[in-house]
């Protein structure tokens, strides 16, 4: 699957001028992302597919949440704890942009890093070979490490919960078909403090997802039908799946 990256770091996206982000994202009159894809799939908890298409038809932004600001805080820091970790195992890219799908140019996303294997990795059985490119998606709740009930990783890579949010694996599928990846790895933080630097002890647990072409082609045609509803201007049936995808 062929990609652009249209944003090379996104600490830089306030800084443009309303030309230079109209310039970037001239191609298609809207854009679709990770989590905008999660609401057309009716998981997505913060917002509906309805709510989503009265957005883009209004031109509205997405309002900064204080979660949101947490993650952002969180995400460097769980990165370098990571590279501790797993420093022998994994090669972190830093990755820090936006790719668009060139196939489907409004598809957009934002992955929160790119890894390289350094290694085989044999993950209960699921064997990795060294020089394999592995989306990294990471995540921050406000936990206890009881009340988060994760088990560490602070031996090895078989200390895995096997469990991602279907938020996240709405928006993971969608990111490895952008960028032609068969594995991804989603990392969640469980913190005890609102705001603040995660320490080496805050709680980790990462899950190996799985590349689902048919889980992606249901992600595309959905999107295609909403993509389409945009341009005529037809706002969509309230859509909800509590069940997942």
């Amino acid at each position: 699957m062929a990609y652009e990256i249209i944003i090379k770091d996104m600490k830089d996206y306030p800084k443009l001028t309303k030309e230079e982000k109209n310039k970037i994202f001239s191609k298609t009159p809207f854009t679709l992302s990770g989590g905008d894809v999660a609401a057309i799939m009716g998981v997505n908890p913060y917002e509906t597919n309805v709510q989503l298409y009265n957005r883009k038809i209004k031109r509205q932004r997405r309002d900064v949440s204080d979660a949101m600001l947490r993650g952002m805080d969180y995400e460097t820091a769980v990165k370098m704890m990571f590279k501790w970790e797993y420093q022998e195992w994994f090669e972190q890219e830093g990755f820090q942009g936006q790719v668009r799908s060139l196939e489907v140019p409004y598809l957009t996303g934002v992955p929160d890093d790119i890894l390289t294997t350094l290694k085989d990795i044999d993950l209960d059985g699921l064997e990795i070979p060294a020089g394999t490119k592995i989306l990294h998606e990471i995540k921050s709740k406000y936990l206890t490490a009881k009340e988060a009930g994760f088990k560490t990783m602070s031996e090895n890579l078989k200390h895995y919960l096997y469990y991602i949010d279907i938020m996240y694996e709405v928006q993971m599928q969608l990111y490895m078909w952008i960028m032609d990846l068969d594995y991804g790895l989603y990392t969640m933080c469980g913190v005890n403090a609102p705001r603040g630097i995660p320490e080496r002890n805050t709680v980790i647990s990462s899950s190996i997802l799985i590349r689902d072409d048919k889980k992606i082609k249901r992600i595309l045609e959905s999107c295609s039908l909403f993509y389409n509803r945009l341009l005529n201007k037809k706002e969509p049936p309230l859509y909800q799946l509590p069940g997942g995808f």
